[in-house]
Parts: structure tokens; C-alpha cells; sequence
């Protein structure tokens, strides 16, 4: 998670977050989650919660290779219970 502040990766659980999938997704169409929504999330759920990514249908080999991979890709949340899947998407819905 070097790509978020310090601050946000020490409230973030070792069993949470980047690259940790659960059942119940929510596919966005942006390409990161906003380092401001991730407090709210943590003072939010109550159980565990992750994000990562799934290319574009059309992302070509070298976009997906290359350093900026994550643009032509889509966030997606996922949350070990649906009753926070629901209050995030309350929460942080409009802004994906």
C-alpha cells in the first residue's frame, strides 16, 4: 500500500484492504479509491473489507503492464458482510 499516505495504511487492518476479496462486491467505474473515503469505511464496517482491480475489457497488454496499469483499470470494493457493503455504498456511493 505505498501508494497511500502512512497515516491511512497504519488504521487500515492487516486482514483489510489492498488485495483482500470478499463476497460481496461492488464493481466501480473509477480507477482508485480516494485515500478520504478510506476513514470513513474504517469507522463504518464491521467486518473485513479489501479493494483491488479488474482491467477494462479492452486494456491492451502494454497499458496493462505498464506504471500506469491502475487508469485503464476499475476499483473494485468487497465486504466480508452485505449490511456494510450497504452502508458504504450509502456513505460513499455518489462519488462512483
Amino acid at each position: 500500500m505505498d501508494h497511500l499516505p502512512r497515516r491511512l495504511t497504519k488504521q487500515v487492518p492487516n486482514d483489510c484492504g489492498y488485495n483482500h476479496r470478499f463476497s460481496y462486491t461492488w464493481q466501480t467505474k473509477e480507477n482508485g479509491l480516494a485515500a478520504d473515503d478510506i476513514p470513513i469505511i474504517l469507522e463504518n464496517v464491521k467486518h473485513r473489507w479489501g479493494w483491488h482491480f479488474v482491467k477494462q475489457e479492452k486494456q491492451s497488454q502494454a497499458v496493462a503492464s505498464g506504471p500506469h496499469w491502475y487508469k485503464s483499470s476499475f476499483l473494485v470494493l468487497s465486504f466480508e458482510s452485505q449490511l456494510d457493503l450497504t452502508i458504504v455504498k450509502l456513505m460513499i456511493g455518489g462519488k462512483y
